[in-house]
């Protein structure tokens, strides 16, 4: 039998380590990505994966059974963990009654919507908003696909057909909530729902071919195409650049598997990765003159102080999900 590359005993239910840590490594690029030169190499080359990552890991943790029959449920779980903190932040960080941030709420991108004149959402509250729609429409998908028993492969077409014409359309007009990116990230999820539902980590044979991939077409993506989801940049071939994104996603997984087996780093990167949504809304009140490496690790240090701050805080707590990194080291030492 094939050796796993995740731990055996690890009921397919409970929370995956190495989850946490993929996307913990995410979200330090994203604060990377707006630390850096955004014209440079290293934004260039963490524009390929950092917000794909998230689209991926939200399909394969999608518990699409729980919520077959049961779309309120979906509706609720995505209402308290995703929506009710985007408002509460939307709130902290703007104007309710201004007309103008209330249109930036409804429309909720991440870049300036010049044909009705709308302001960007600040803050990579874009992200959430995109989230709750990629949720929604996964769900929908694969309720269609369960129904009609439509083969994967047709499935995967389908979902690069969509690929190409909301690229398309998204150079016309940004949707609101960015429903355009979301439809784009809906292949994304759905290999991310097939690698859980098949089980791909844990066919160490696949990890050869896979990974040699992602590093060979990465480069090749990094040094002739490109892509940047919230600037709707897919190059000129966006099913390429997708399809390349989604095995760069493949191997930050493949890493994060590696690096379970590291203690204090993994406990480390899980501590960012079960907090990412704090550090996804927050780190941008902060900078320093210096940029780069320097500035990503002020804001992240600052995400820290943060974070520990609400986790003090029954309230902020509960609302943000924050854990300590005190709580998140006890219950990593538990599984281990």
């Amino acid at each position: 039998m094939t050796e796993s590359l995740v731990s055996k005993e690890q009921p397919v239910n409970t929370r995956s380590m190495w989850g946490d840590i993929a996307k913990g490594i995410a979200i330090i690029m994203v604060v990377a990505g707006h630390s850096f030169n955004p014209a440079g190499a290293v934004c260039k080359a963490v524009f390929l994966v950092h917000m794909p990552v998230f689209f991926f890991i939200a399909g394969y943790f999608m518990n699409f059974e729980k919520y077959k029959d049961n779309f309120t449920g979906l509706l609720k779980s995505t209402y308290n963990r995703i929506f009710v903190p985007a408002i509460f932040s939307f709130i902290l960080f703007y104007n309710i009654f201004s007309k103008d941030d209330l249109l930036t709420l409804l429309y909720a991108v991440g870049k300036p919507v010049e044909q009705f004149g709308i302001n960007p959402i600040g803050y990579s509250m874009w992200f959430l908003f995109c989230l709750i729609v990629l949720r929604i429409i996964l769900y929908a998908f694969l309720k269609l696909t369960d129904k009609f028993k439509t083969p994967i492969a047709l499935n995967i077409i389908i979902t690069l057909i969509i690929v190409h014409f909301a690229a398309a359309y998204s150079q016309i007009l940004k949707l609101p909530w960015s429903i355009d990116i979301a439809l784009v990230a809906l292949y994304i999820a759905y290999i991310g729902y097939l690698f859980k539902k098949y089980f791909v980590f844990q066919k160490r044979k696949l990890a050869f071919l896979l990974i040699p991939l992602a590093i060979v077409f990465g480069y090749f993506d990094f040094k002739y195409l490109g892509l940047s989801m919230n600037e709707r940049f897919y190059s000129a071939y966006p099913v390429i650049s997708v399809s390349i994104s989604v095995l760069l996603c493949v191997l930050i997984c493949y890493m994060s598997i590696f690096l379970e087996k590291i203690s204090i780093l993994n406990k480390l990167l899980a501590y960012l990765g079960i907090n990412s949504l704090i550090i996804m809304i927050f780190h941008c009140i902060s900078s320093s003159s210096h940029g780069g490496v320097i500035c990503t690790l002020w804001r992240l240090l600052i995400c820290v102080l943060i974070i520990e701050g609400f986790a003090l805080i029954p309230q902020l707590k509960s609302l943000y999900g924050a854990k300590s990194v005190f709580e998140v080291f006890k219950q990593q030492k538990g599984q281990t």
